[in-house]
């Protein structure tokens, strides 16, 4: 009796903490990993203008930019130069409110706003 018991509590105990890693797991991969919220561009560098839009999924993303970067991001791109971009696909995270203002400031990288965000 009490084997069955012990057996039940620890079939529900690893179920339920399955459950929770799964939820956290869920969570985490529908926000940017940009260690915060995302800086706004100042006015100047978000004019109109073209930017090459490289887009893959999130592994591939913060692989490429761990590269570039040293430290994994949702998202980089050129300071100026070739004006490329790389940003997980919209196809995937459209539904996110945070993909629109992440895009804006990888854009204004490209318009040369400076790594360290000055404002």
């Amino acid at each position: 009796m009490i084997r069955r018991i012990r057996t039940r509590y620890f079939r529900w105990a690893f179920w339920f903490v399955l459950g929770v890693v799964t939820c956290a797991a869920l969570v985490s991969c529908d926000q940017p990993q940009t260690g915060g919220s995302i800086i706004p561009p100042p006015e100047r560098y978000q004019g109109n203008g073209m930017a090459i839009i490289i887009t893959a999924d999130r592994h591939e993303i913060e692989e490429i930019c761990a590269d570039k970067l040293n430290h994994y991001a949702s998202a980089c791109a050129d300071i100026g130069g070739a004006g490329r971009v790389w940003i997980e696909n919209p196809c995937h995270v459209a539904h996110q409110h945070w993909y629109p203002a992440l895009l804006c400031h990888e854009i204004a990288h490209v318009r040369m706003w400076p790594a360290n965000h000055p404002q």
